[in-house]
C-alpha cells in the first residue's frame, strides 16, 4: 500500500510509465499498470481473505510430513504466494495468441532468420576477421556492467568511466565473442527456438477469446504452485475443489465454481482421483 501511495504521488507521466513498462518487459503501460493492480490486490488477500490464511494453514499442516523442502507457504521463491504472483505477471506479460497464431508468427520469425543468417554469413564468414558484425554493441555503459554481473565478472575500473567505448562496454562485448556469443549465432539461435514447440507449467488456455480464459489459467496456475511447492496434489494437502474456486475467484477477480474447478482441471489433465 506505502509503494501505491508513492507511485501515485509522483505523478509520472504517461511516457514515464510506458519507459516503466517496457524496461520490465512489458509491451503496454495498460497491461504493466493491471500486473501492479492484480498484484498489489494478491498481496491483501494472502494476509486478510479466510480463503488465503485456510490455503497457509493446510500448506502448513502438509509440510509437517516432510515432503517439502521448505515452508511451502513461505515468501521463498518456489513457495505457493511467490508462485501466485509470477502467475500473475505471466497472465499479464504474455502475448495473447492462440496456438495458431504463435505457430503462424513462429514460422515468419524462422524464415526471417534463415534470410538473415544468409546475409550475415556473407557480410562475416568469420567473426574473427570482420569488425561491424562480430561481436554486439551495448548501448550504455550500465547495460554493460550488467553483463559483466550475470557472468560474475569484476566490472571495469576507473578508466570505464573516463572512456566507456574503451572500457567497460568494449570489454563486456570482447567477452560476449569470446564465448562464441555473436550475432550470427544469435540469429541461428532465434531460429532454433521459433521451430521449437513451447514449454511451459504455466501455459495460456487454449481457448484465449472466451470470457473465462483468465480463470482457465488461474486454475491451472493454482495447481501447479501447490504441487511444486507442497511436492503433493491440492487433494493430498487437504485442499478441496471449493477452496481452490474461491481462491482463484479472487485471484482473477471472477466468479469461479468447484465445477470449474473441475472442468478446467479434467480438460488439462490435472485431476486426479481423490479430488473431492
Amino acid at each position: 500500500m506505502a509503494s501505491q501511495r508513492w507511485f501515485e504521488g509522483e505523478n509520472f507521466t504517461r511516457d514515464d510509465i510506458q519507459d516503466m513498462a517496457e524496461s520490465d518487459g512489458y509491451r503496454t503501460a495498460a497491461a504493466w499498470l493491471e500486473m501492479r493492480k492484480q498484484t498489489h490486490r494478491a498481496m491483501d488477500y494472502f494476509v486478510h481473505e479466510a480463503a488465503f490464511k485456510k490455503l497457509w494453514q493446510l500448506l502448513r499442516e502438509h509440510d509437517k510430513k516432510g515432503f517439502s523442502t521448505m515452508p511451502s507457504y513461505s515468501s521463498g521463491r518456489r513457495a505457493v504466494p511467490w508462485a501466485l504472483l509470477e502467475a500473475i505477471q505471466h497472465w499479464q506479460l504474455a502475448p495473447k495468441l492462440t496456438a495458431g497464431e504463435r505457430k503462424r508468427l513462429s514460422t515468419k520469425i524462422a524464415v526471417a532468420c534463415e534470410v538473415l543468417e544468409t546475409l550475415l554469413a556473407q557480410v562475416a564468414p568469420s567473426h574473427k576477421y570482420d569488425d561491424q558484425y562480430e561481436r554486439f554493441r551495448f548501448t550504455d555503459v550500465d547495460q554493460a556492467r550488467e553483463a559483466f554481473r550475470v557472468f560474475g565478472a569484476e566490472t571495469a575500473g576507473a578508466e570505464a568511466e573516463a572512456d566507456p567505448f574503451f572500457g567497460v562496454v568494449w570489454r563486456a562485448s570482447q567477452n560476449l565473442r569470446a564465448c562464441g556469443v555473436v550475432p550470427l549465432w544469435a540469429v541461428a539461435n532465434i531460429k532454433r527456438m521459433a521451430l521449437t514447440k513451447p514449454r511451459s507449467a504455466n501455459t495460456l488456455p487454449t481457448k484465449l477469446r472466451a470470457k473465462t480464459a483468465q480463470r482457465t489459467f488461474f486454475i491451472g496456475a493454482v495447481h501447479h504452485a501447490i504441487e511444486r511447492a507442497a511436492v503433493a496434489t491440492p487433494a493430498e494437502c487437504g485442499i478441496d475443489r471449493p477452496l481452490m474456486a474461491e481462491i482463484v475467484g479472487l485471484l482473477a477477480n471472477t466468479d469461479c465454481s468447484a465445477d470449474d474447478v473441475r472442468k478446467a482441471l479434467e480438460g488439462n489433465r490435472l485431476e486426479d482421483s481423490s479430488y473431492q
